[in-house]
């Protein structure tokens, strides 16, 4: 039984002498961990890439990299559109590393959340928050230009026109000011229908959705009012006053309809104009151009509506 008692304790001595080993393969190091949250998140695996980061700041708040562990984190819920969830993580970055830059970053990521859930107003009153805050004049001119973004979205196009033109001049090529300005003030820019116009074109049932390309409605309102009036007259030229009376005022009631539809059309017409015009101004001149500075240097963001 000796020879049994021997080989258990060799075993356990192995074992022993094998654990060292093992804590040391499953050591896990600051560059390893964010390494690997930067892995998932170029793999877009935001929601892991999320947990990842945020628990590199949990285990290493002091390591240089964790402001922006954190603001990378937020980002990460950005790009999966989980936007209260980012807003949360942004917030969290400017509570804990105020002095970073990321925390500045996070304060315009933060308007661009409540840009993303329609919130216009609470996006404007962050970048407002920025410009009176800030004493640097590229982060000031920064914030005035998405603020003129912003509303020019809106359709504010008055407060649009103030916000790019408080732009600094040194910082007006930068932001494509004078190209914008120029075009918002060009009404031919545009091609806009008139309400008015279309209303009078209705007088004859469909002309106004005619006017403003809509031809299925257009058709549909025209024939459809037509046949309701020639049932009308037909019900009347047979004495069937009551039937011809009911069929006549269904009638008057799709022929105001289609005078008040073509009116509405115009409006959605010149509406849908103006936003194919800021879409197009904003792919050719809206690029919003950011420096981060990162612990290995710097990082130069141009972020672009596509």
């Amino acid at each position: 039984m000796k020879w049994a008692h021997a080989l258990f304790a060799g075993v356990i001595v192995f074992c022993l002498s094998a654990l060292p080993l093992q804590a040391g393969q499953w050591c896990v190091t600051p560059d390893s961990a964010y390494g690997f949250a930067d892995q998932l998140f170029e793999k877009q695996d935001y929601e892991a890439a999320a947990t990842e980061f945020a628990r590199f700041v949990h285990f290493f708040p002091d390591d240089s990299r964790a402001p922006h562990a954190a603001f990378k984190a937020g980002m990460a819920f950005f790009s999966n559109q989980q936007y209260r969830s980012a807003m949360d993580a942004f917030d969290n970055v400017i509570k804990r590393f105020s002095a970073s830059n990321d925390a500045l970053e996070s304060r315009f990521m933060i308007s661009r959340c409540y840009q993303k859930l329609n919130e216009t107003d609470n996006a404007l009153r962050i970048l407002q928050q920025i410009i009176g805050e800030t004493k640097d004049r590229q982060v000031r001119d920064r914030a005035l230009n998405s603020t003129g973004w912003l509303l020019l979205e809106a359709g504010n196009i008055s407060g649009a026109r103030k916000a790019f033109g408080s732009i600094t001049r040194e910082n007006q090529k930068l932001h494509h000011t004078g190209l914008i300005l120029s075009a918002i003030d060009d009404p031919g820019k545009i091609e806009y229908k008139s309400p008015l116009a279309a209303g009078m074109m209705s007088v004859v049932p469909g002309g106004g959705y005619l006017y403003t390309g809509r031809y299925r409605e257009s058709g549909v309102a025209f024939f459809l009012t037509a046949a309701l009036a020639a049932a009308s007259w037909q019900c009347f030229d047979k004495d069937l006053s009551a039937l011809g009376a009911i069929t006549g005022l269904v009638g008057l009631g799709f022929y105001s309809g289609s005078i008040a539809g073509g009116i509405t059309s115009a409006h959605k017409y010149n509406q849908r104009a103006r936003q194919g015009f800021i879409q197009k101004l904003k792919a050719d001149h809206g690029p919003e151009v950011s420096l981060h500075f990162q612990p290995k240097g710097a990082m130069l963001a141009i972020h672009c509506a596509f």
